[in-house]
Order: structure tokens, then sequence, then C-alpha cells
């Protein structure tokens, strides 16, 4: 939905302006919301402010879904851009143009204490806005430019788009006030943590946990959803891409479906969905895998607690995954790829097969399968990790102590250069 960017579109009133304790204006340079990973990061983020006492509003592209609540300013409407997925865009250099438009607009009629820019782009969006504005600026990555752009084979791993794009990442990340990143190897490749020219905070992705929970007895939530009642579920939810390792998870599942043929995938995700279902076919597993497409956010939660366990591939060494939370929180036992950002979040509540390799995968969905008992204690395992140590509830602790430090004048250069700062003395640093 397109809107003038002096209306922004909203479900309901402002809250009360005398209870609050500043205002964030998000930058999304993204088609916010579209049920995927990077644009829930930024909706929790939202909620997460606002239960620490901030207002905050968004300024993103023309497309995307209006959330109930979220006061949203759209750019200008381009019809003939229509792209939800994931993935880099030769079109984001106007849209990015447009805005910025829209975020000056929304600046002079909000006044914001403090920009919240998520990804590079918004960053280079925000860092406009912050000189104009006079506005601290948080910068939030969720992995790196450059990793994005060859994992989707924008740019090629080497060469002289490869060196601008690292020159241009390595510069944009001195820009914020404060970065704000999803893991500690959210700059790996560009610039070591202990060298960012300015203070960071790392912000691991979260759940709510009062909103992902396990299936309660009698919820009969297969027969709703449509799932085979007398079979083993398999859960996979997110972007339908090789860097997400679907490809990779389809081959695991054939070797998993040889052993079990009573197992069943169930895929949630797009785009991309005519692809997998081919290579499912190709396979010879497309009776064993279920593509279900695109699953709103609001009913994702459903669809992960109706299954038995659940599985990623993902690629990508620095882009956070959190999806893997949402997993964790419905009790589900987890098969993930062994890498460091997996690991800081999964810890031990889960088996582990090596990046590429979907026999190691295959293995480790074995192992649950042939071992129901270890299934039961991982899944237990992994929610109550994420109860007690990755709920959002932390996380709101961690950025509202980031949006006050800036608003006491901390500013980013002056607060030490490459150190990780720790914005709650109560709460771990990770």
């Amino acid at each position: 939905m397109s809107v003038d960017s002096t209306a922004p579109t909203r479900s309901r009133a402002n809250p009360d302006l005398d209870s609050v304790v500043g205002h964030v204006l998000v930058v999304a340079p993204t088609p916010f919301f579209s049920d995927r990973g990077c644009h829930v990061r930024i909706l929790e983020e939202v909620r997460a402010a606002e239960r620490e006492g901030y207002r905050a509003t968004v300024v993103t592209y023309h497309l995307g879904r209006d959330v109930e609540g979220l006061p949203i300013y759209r750019s200008l409407n381009v019809p003939w851009y229509r792209k939800l997925s994931a993935g880099p865009s030769v079109h984001q250099f106007y849209l990015d143009a447009l805005l910025l438009w829209t975020g000056i607009r929304a600046c002079w009629r909000d006044r914001p204490t403090v920009i919240h820019a998520h990804l590079h782009e918004g960053v280079g969006v925000g860092k406009v806005l912050s000189l104009l504005f006079r506005v601290p600026l948080v910068g939030d990555l969720q992995g790196s430019l450059v990793g994005e752009l060859v994992q989707h084979k924008f740019i090629k791993p080497r060469g002289v788009l490869h060196r601008l794009f690292r020159a241009a990442e390595r510069w944009l990340i001195r820009w914020p006030d404060h970065l704000v990143l999803s893991s500690d190897r959210a700059t790996e490749g560009v610039t070591p943590l202990d060298q960012l020219a300015v203070p960071f905070t790392v912000l691991d992705d979260g759940v709510d946990e009062n909103a992902f929970y396990p299936a309660t007895p009698g919820e009969g939530l297969r027969g709703e959803l449509g799932l085979p009642e007398n079979k083993t579920l398999v859960a996979f939810l997110g972007v339908l891409s090789e860097y997400q390792g679907v490809g990779v998870m389809l081959r695991a599942a054939q070797r998993v479906i040889a052993d079990h043929p009573d197992v069943v995938f169930v895929v949630m995700g797009y785009p991309k969905v005519d692809h997998y279902q081919a290579m499912a076919r190709d396979l010879g597993i497309a009776d064993s895998v279920r593509f279900l497409g695109r699953v709103p956010y609001a009913r994702a939660r459903d669809h992960l607690a109706a299954c038995d366990l659940a599985v990623s591939a993902k690629a990508d060494v620095t882009e956070a995954n959190g999806k893997l939370l949402n997993y964790m929180a419905v009790g589900l036992p987890i098969v993930a790829t062994d890498t460091r950002v997996n690991r800081s979040l999964l810890a031990d509540t889960a088996l582990y097969g090596a990046v590429d390799d979907p026999e190691s995968l295959a293995r480790a969905l074995n192992r649950y399968l042939d071992d129901p008992a270890l299934a039961a204690r991982m899944g237990e395992a992994g929610r109550e990790r994420v109860v007690s140590e990755l709920s959002w509830t932390a996380g709101a602790r961690k950025l509202g102590g980031v949006y006050a430090s800036l608003a006491r004048g901390r500013r980013g250069r002056r607060g030490g250069a490459g150190r990780r700062v720790s914005v709650d003395s109560q709460q771990r640093d990770k």
C-alpha cells in the first residue's frame, strides 16, 4: 500500500505522548512487512522499543503489509516494482532515494529523538537524516553486505565489484553513532569487531515466548492446517533459496525418507516454490515433501507447533538465523548447520551437520527419529533456553539502553571506538 508520507498508515491511535520516553524513526529499506526473517527482527525490535516506553514509526518501501498498531510511512508507489522476496536488486538505488525523501518528511513531521536504520542501505539513508535533523543514528546490521551480494550471486566472490562493495561497506559501518549487530560475525570479512570505529552492541535475535509456544494437548493443529495426522513432520520455515540451504535440505530429506518412509518434510516459505518442487520430484520425494508457500507470521507458531522436528541448512555464516528461535520456542528438536552463529543461539540444545553436507544433516535427523527420548530432551532444552536467555524481554532492555545512552549525549565516537559497549549493567553483554 502506498500512502502520502505525511500521513502514516496505522490501525490505532498513537500511544499517549505524555508517557513516551522518546520517538524512534525506524528506517527499513525493504518491502516491510513480508513474513521473512529480516522483517521479523525489525518488527520485534519495534515491539521491544515500545516495551521500553518508546514510540516508533517506520519508513519503508511502497510494498508490504501494514502491521496492526504500527504507524508506517511508505514511499512513493512504483507500480513496476513488486518484489517481496529477499535479495539485492538494481531497483534499490532509486527506491532508496524515494525512501530518503519519505524519511525527510517523516522527520520534519515527527521530530524523532533517535533514528534506527536497518541494513547497510538504511544506514546510508539514516546518515543523511541524522545530519539534516541532528538526531543520533543507530545502525542495525544483520550480516555482511558483501557476503549477501555474493550469496545471491549479485557479484562474484572476487573482482572489481567485490572490492568496491567491500570498501563501501567498510565506509558505511563507520557512519552510525552506535552499531547494533545481530551476531558477532555481522562484520566478518570486512572489519574485525575490535577494530570497529564506533561502539557496538551485539543484540542476538530474540523471540516472544508468549507468542511462540509448544502445542497443547487436544489443540488439533494438523487437522486445522490440513497436515498429515499419522506422519512424522519435519519443519522448515524461511526464504526458499540456496543461501538458506534449501537444496541441501532436500537432498538430506531424500536420505532420511529412504530410512524412514513415514517422514514428511513441511517446507514453509517463498519464493521459488516451483523450482524446489521440481527438485523434490527429481529426487523422487515429491510425495513426502509438502510445500506450503508463504505462511503469515501470525500463523507461523501454529504451523511449527504442528510438526515434530525442525531443520535449518543455512549456508551463510555471517547472517543471523532467527528461525531457530521460533523452532526452539515451540519446543521442536532441531538440526542445524554447524556455524558459529547457529551455535551462539542453540548451544548444546541441537544436533549439527556440516554446511553443504546433506549426508551429515540426514544422520543428525535420523538420530532423533531413532531416539524419541533424545528428541524430547533436546526440544525441552531449547524451549528452556529461549525463555531464560533469548527472549525479547532481555533484548528490549538492551535496546532501550542503547537509545538512552545516545539520548544522554554519549555519541558513538566519543564512547570508545571498537569497544563492545555494555548498556545495561545487570545483563550479560553478548
